[in-house]
């Protein structure tokens, strides 16, 4: 009723400035405005209601791909491989440059899908904790439906299955047809599906692309910065150190670079955000939601971080320039 107000007071401002007008034609343009403006103020008053009203969470595409670490990615500067369809993810939206996983596939998918270090629910290798609640459990219970699709022997469900998908092609180096980075159904959705996902996808849904961590220890890839040799199974940067992309149309603006420290605890908590909602005060999580980040808001980016490669913990601190120190 404020905007129907003070539009109509506007309209009687602006008639009775017409010099030479009649009292009756002066009331004539005042009705002609209220008949005519003021329901277009209300019609677009209505539509905005009705939109926000409608507005929905965003679907939510989560792609982890395997022993793929930071280096392997053309767009973060890699020279042994062609990685188009994810340069082109990063080209559209946000590319992170400090992200870290643990050293071995289950414990850093068990990180993903709880968003607790490892010391708190880890069993063992290919297990995940059948107490454990997960993020899609969470997003169940504020109205998701959601769904897994996966091949390979370190899938971790509730049930111990393995999830089997269809292959397709994976990334190759352009002079060899073997290069091992593992035949999970995420690593072929990246290669054959990522230019649908820009193109086709409802633009209300968020992509994440992700590796669970570096690139296997009998793979050397060249980079910018020299030759890189995988150290998966080892707590230093080329054994932890993996891309992240992520992609929104319309909310993560595009071709932008994120240094800040990410690790996989953190994924939980941004799930739940970009869903419209928050981690329930009963769950345990040890990360923090970079949702913010994502959509422009000014969030202080964590500066202390755990890789948890048992028994050992590693810890990896930012400075404000986000230089990277490690401490063992």
């Amino acid at each position: 009723m404020r905007i129907l107000v003070q539009e109509f007071d506007h309209c009687r401002s602006k008639a009775s400035d017409h010099v030479g007008q009649t009292e009756e034609s002066r009331q004539v343009g005042i009705g002609f405005s209220l008949k005519y403006i003021i329901p277009i103020r209300l019609l677009s008053l209505l539509l905005f209601i009705a939109a926000f009203a409608t507005e929905r969470p965003p679907n939510i595409v989560l792609i982890m791909a395997d022993d793929m670490g930071y280096e392997t990615l053309g767009v973060n500067g890699e020279l042994s491989y062609d990685t188009p369809h994810l340069d082109l993810l990063a080209q559209h939206g946000m590319r992170f440059t400090h992200v870290f996983s643990t050293p071995f596939c289950t414990p850093t998918r068990v990180q993903l899908m709880t968003g607790k270090y490892n010391f708190r629910n880890y069993i063992g290798f290919g297990l995940l904790d059948p107490t454990e609640q997960t993020f899609a459990h969470l997003l169940q219970d504020v109205g998701y439906a959601t769904g897994i699709a996966a091949s390979g022997s370190c899938m971790v469900t509730r049930t111990n299955e393995n999830w089997r998908g269809a292959e397709a092609q994976l990334p190759r180096k352009r002079d060899s047809k073997n290069l091992h980075f593992g035949s999970t159904l995420s690593a072929a959705a990246v290669t054959s599906h990522l230019q649908y996902i820009i193109l086709e996808l409802d633009r209300n849904t968020l992509v994440l692309f992700t590796t669970d961590n570096g690139t296997h220890r009998t793979t050397s890839s060249q980079h910018k910065t020299g030759l890189i040799q995988g150290r998966k199974a080892y707590p230093v940067a080329a054994g932890t150190h993996v891309p992240l992309i992520a992609y929104r149309l319309g909310t993560i603006q595009p071709n932008i670079v994120n240094d800040g420290l990410v690790d996989f605890t953190d994924f939980l908590p941004t799930l739940i955000e970009a869903a419209g909602s928050t981690v329930p005060d009963d769950f345990t999580a040890d990360g923090l939601s970079f949702y913010g980040q994502l959509t422009g808001r000014t969030d202080i980016p964590c500066a202390v971080k755990y890789i948890c490669a048992l028994p050992h913990m590693v810890v990896i601190a930012a400075d404000d320039s986000h230089n990277l120190s490690w401490l063992s």
